[in-house]
């Protein structure tokens, strides 16, 4: 607090707790909690896995579950579409990060409801996959690496050839307690 002539500044800072556990995960280090929502076609992100967690567990037997159960920390995107349509999934790693991308249906049991996998490559190669997408279903888009394997990343989703013209379901505000 300082006097200036007649005047008195006060400096006032206020701090606003946000209801958030310490562990609560970050955005799209858990399949449902904090999941990104794809808002509109074509879409493109770029993020790192460093640092998120393992959420989900591929292991166990499942449509998309051949030789890869990876284990490495994965980002998590959630896509919804108003028309059933194709959509196209690039992951673009970075030089260390040997990509996988899995589409999975239900967070519970993401083995059983995988509808579409990618683990082609190695370091750095980037993976393409594509699926059809029912209208009025959340697919959950997760950027993963195998083994422990985490980096940078770049994610891509278009509709194949844009022959229906499906757009994605309008993302829904974030609600926030503040105390």
């Amino acid at each position: 607090m300082a006097v200036i002539g007649r005047t008195l500044a006060v400096a006032l800072m206020i701090t606003v707790p946000i209801n958030a556990a310490a562990d609560d995960p970050t955005p799209g280090d858990d399949c449902i909690a904090a999941t990104y929502e794809v808002a509109s076609l074509p879409y493109s992100d770029s993020g790192t896995t460093v640092g998120a967690s393992n959420a989900l567990n591929f292991a166990g037997p499942g449509p998309c579950i051949g030789a890869a159960t990876p284990t490495g920390p994965e980002i998590i995107y959630k896509v919804e579409v108003d028309l059933t349509c194709t959509l196209q999934v690039n992951h673009t790693p970075g030089p260390l990060l040997d990509a996988v991308i899995w589409v999975v249906t239900n967070c519970d049991d993401p083995a059983n409801s995988c509808v579409a996998f990618g683990d082609t490559g190695s370091d750095g190669d980037p993976e393409i996959l594509s699926f059809s997408a029912t209208a009025g279903t959340d697919y959950y888009v997760a950027v993963d690496g195998w083994g422990t394997s985490s980096g940078p990343y770049t994610l891509d989703i278009v509709e194949v050839d844009g022959a229906t013209g499906c757009t994605l379901v309008p993302v829904e505000l974030m609600n926030l307690t503040v105390e």
